[in-house]
C-alpha cells in the first residue's frame, strides 16, 4: 500500500475473501513471519519522515518524529543526519524500525539510551475492520503497550502504518564515539577465562557510555576467533584510561581503537559504503550464504559454571565443514533495567544478558544436517543455564520456532508474565485472528474453513491417487466441470460407446501418469517452500532444486485449493 487508505482496502477485501493478514517490513525474520496463509502487505512505500515538534530546553528527552512503516534503519538513519538527529536502535541497516520495535530493540546505545521501544510515543494502525485507528499514551494506550516489545512471535492485532519515536538530539557525522575491537590471544585455550570476565564486566557496567560484546567465530576458512567489541560514547583518553584499568590486567587481547560518528559506524557494520546505500534498503553481508538458522537465550544471573559456555564455544571452533558461525554476546543493564517488566511487553528489563548463535552454510540440501548439529549444541547450552538457573527465555526479536518443545513454553521464553496480557489485548484487537504469521506451531482456520496452505501441501503430498481432491484435479475437468473421458464420448459423436469410454479413460490415465511424472520434482518444491516457511514436522528435502522456481509448483497448489474449496462449499 502507499496509503493508510490503501491498506484499509486491502484488508477489507481480505478480510470479505476470508483471508489472513501480516505486515512485512524489513529483512530480518528469522522465520517465516513476513509470510501468512493470505495477504502479505508490504509497507516499504511508506517510507516517509518527518519531525512533528521540537522541544527546547532541559528534560525535553528529544524530539518527536513521525516515521513511515516502511523504512528501514539504515533509511531512518540516513534521513536523521540533516536534523542532526538519531534513533537508538541496532545497527544493521536493513532491519525495520516497526518489527525492531514491535520486538524491543537492544542496540548500541541501549544501556545509555533504553529500548527502541522504550522511545516509541505513538501509531497509527489499520484494524481488522480496515478503520485506521490511532494510539499513544492518551487513545487506545493498552496497544501502545503492547507495541513495545509484545510482537515478534504473535502478529501485532494490525496493519502499522506509521510510528512516533522520539529520537535524540546529536549530531551522527560527528565524530564522538569510540569503536574499539580487542582480539583474543588464543581463542581455544582463554575463551572460557574471557567469558568469565565479560559476565562481570560489560553487563551492568556502571558506565553507561560503554557497551561490550563478546564474539565467538569460526570462518568459512576455518579460521577460529574471539574478541570483545563495541562502543563508548565519550572521548577515546576516558576509554583508553578504562581498558588498562579494568580489562588489561585480565585479559591478553590486541586491543585497537578509534573514534567514530553514529553514522559511520552504521555504515560500517551494516558492510555498505555510503548514506545513499543506507536509503537504498541493501545491505553488504550476502556473501554470509544464502542459507542459514539462529537461536537466542537469555541469562538472568552470571553463570558461575561456564562449562554449558565451554561446549558451545568448542562446537564452533571445532566443527567439520564449509560453513559460518558465531556466538554473539550482548550485554543488558544501564537505561533498559530502569523500566519495570509490567510497564511495557518487553519482559527481559532485569536480565544481565543474552546471546545469538548463529549458523551460516552455502547449499539449502545441507539443511537438514547443519540444523540438527547447530540444534544439539544449543540445546546443551539452555540445559546447562537451565541447570543453574540462569535461563531467562529467548529474545523475541529472534524467533525460533524449534526453540521450546511446545507452543505455550515458547510464548513464555519470548514475554514472561506479559504473555497474558499480550494475548488478551490481541484477542480483543483482532477477536477472528485476521493478522497472522505463517507459523508450523499454529493451526488457523479462517471464516469460509478454506485450509490452510500447510494442508494444501499435506493432501497433496498424502494423496496418491486414492480417491481424494487431488484425484478429482489429476482428471483434468475442464470449466464446464466435464472430465477427459466425457469430453472423449463428445468428440466420438456416438461411434461406439465402449470404445468412446476406453479412449477418454486411457487419455486420463495418461494425463495422470504424465502428472505424476511431470509432479514429481514439483512435489519436491512444495516441501521445500513448506520447510523453508518453519515447518520442522518432517525431514529436510535432499536438495533445492529448480523446481521451487517454476511456477507450475504455485498453478498446481492453487487448482488443488480451488478444487477443495469448491467441494466443501458444495457440502
Amino acid at each position: 500500500p502507499a496509503s493508510r487508505s490503501e491498506a484499509g482496502v486491502a484488508v477489507k477485501c481480505a478480510v470479505g475473501s476470508g483471508l489472513q493478514v501480516c505486515g512485512r517490513n524489513g529483512k530480518h525474520a528469522f522465520e517465516a513471519l513476513g509470510c501468512t496463509h493470505g495477504v502479505v502487505m508490504d509497507m516499504r512505500k511508506l517510507s516517509e519522515m518527518e519531525v512533528l515538534a521540537e522541544q527546547e530546553g532541559k528534560g525535553s528527552g528529544g524530539v518527536q518524529v513521525h516515521v513511515g512503516a516502511g523504512n528501514m534503519l539504515g533509511m531512518v538513519a540516513a534521513k536523521a543526519v540533516a536534523r542532526r538527529l538519531w534513533l537508538p536502535a541496532g545497527v544493521c541497516p536493513t532491519v525495520g524500525a516497526t518489527g525492531l520495535a514491535l520486538v524491543g530493540g537492544q542496540g548500541m546505545l541501549s544501556r545509555l539510551h533504553g529500548l527502541t521501544a522504550d522511545r516509541l510515543e505513538g501509531l497509527e494502525m489499520v484494524d481488522y475492520t480496515g478503520e485506521v485507528v490511532r494510539v499513544s499514551d492518551t487513545q487506545n494506550a493498552e496497544l501502545l503497550w503492547l507495541a513495545k516489545g509484545g510482537g515478534g512471535y504473535e502478529h501485532f492485532p494490525g496493519i502499522i502504518t506509521g510510528l512516533t519515536f522520539r529520537f535524540i538530539e546529536m549530531d551522527p557525522a560527528e565524530k564522538k564515539w569510540v569503536k574499539f575491537k580487542a582480539v583474543i590471544h588464543d581463542p581455544l585455550s582463554q575463551v572460557d577465562e574471557a567469558f568469565r570476565f565479560w559476565q562481570s564486566w560489560a553487563p551492568n557496567h556502571p558506565d553507561r557510555r560503554l557497551t561490550a560484546e563478546l564474539w565467538v567465530a569460526r570462518q568459512w576458512d576455518s579460521k577460529i576467533s574471539a574478541h570483545f567489541t563495541g562502543l563508548f560514547f565519550g572521548p577515546k583518553h576516558e576509554f583508553e584510561a578504562l581498558w588498562l584499568a579494568e580489562v588489561e590486567p585480565v585479559i591478553r587481547a590486541n586491543m585497537t581503537c578509534n573514534e567514530t560518528g553514529a553514522l559511520d559506524y552504521m555504515i560500517a557494520a551494516g558492510g555498505v559504503k555510503s548514506e545513499s546505500e543506507l536509503l537504498s534498503g541493501k545491505h553488504g553481508w550476502d556473501a554470509y550464504g544464502s542459507a542459514w538458522k539462529g537461536r537466542s537465550f537469555v541469562a538472568n544471573k552470571i553463570m558461575h559454571n561456564v562449562s554449558a559456555f565451554s561446549d558451545l564455544a568448542r562446537h564452533i571452533f571445532t566443527i567439520q565443514g564449509r560453513m559460518y558461525l558465531y556466538l554473539e554476546l550482548k550485554p543488558l543493564g544501564g537505561a533498559i533495567a530502569e523500566v519495570k517488566a509490567s510497564e511495557s511487553a518487553f519482559w527481559h528489563r532485569q536480565a544481565s544478558w543474552w546471546g545469538l548463535f548463529q549458523t551460516f552454510w552455502p547449499w539449502w540440501e545441507e539443511a537438514e544436517e547443519h540444523i540438527e548439529r547447530s540444534a544439539q549444541a544449543y540445546g546443551r547450552m539452555v540445559a546447562g543455564m537451565q541447570q543453574q538457573g540462569v535461563y531467562g527465555g529467548q529474545y523475541v526479536g529472534y524467533v525460533d520456532h524449534d526453540g521450546a518443545p511446545s507452543r505455550g513454553q515458547e510464548l513464555r521464553n519470548y514475554y514472561g508474565d506479559n504473555l497474558e496480557r499480550i494475548q488478551d489485548i490481541r484477542r480483543k484487537w483482532d477477536p477472528s485472528g485476521v493478522f497472522r504469521h505463517a507459523n508450523p506451531k499454529v493451526e488457523v482456520t479462517v471464516a469460509d474453513k478454506k485450509p490452510l496452505w500447510e494442508d494444501i501441501l499435506e493432501m497433496k503430498a498424502n494423496s496418491k491417487g486414492k480417491g481424494t481432491v487431488i484425484e478429482d484435479w489429476e482428471t483434468d475437468k475442464d470449466e464446464s466441470g466435464e472430465d477427459e473421458s466425457e469430453g472423449a464420448r463428445k468428440e466420438d459423436g456416438g461411434r461406439g460407446k465402449g470404445a468412446s469410454n476406453a479412449r477418454g479413460r486411457q487419455g486420463a490415465e495418461k494425463k495422470r501418469e504424465q502428472t505424476r511424472a511431470d509432479g514429481a520434482a514439483d512435489l519436491k518444491a512444495l516441501r521445500h517452500a513448506r520447510y523453508k516457511q518453519g515447518d520442522r514436522s518432517r525431514s529436510a528435502p535432499a536438495a533445492w532444486d529448480k523446481a521451487l522456481d517454476n511456477s507450475r509448483v504455485r498453478k498446481q497448489a492453487d487448482r488443488i485449493k480451488y478444487s477443495h474449496w469448491q467441494k466443501s462449499k458444495n457440502k
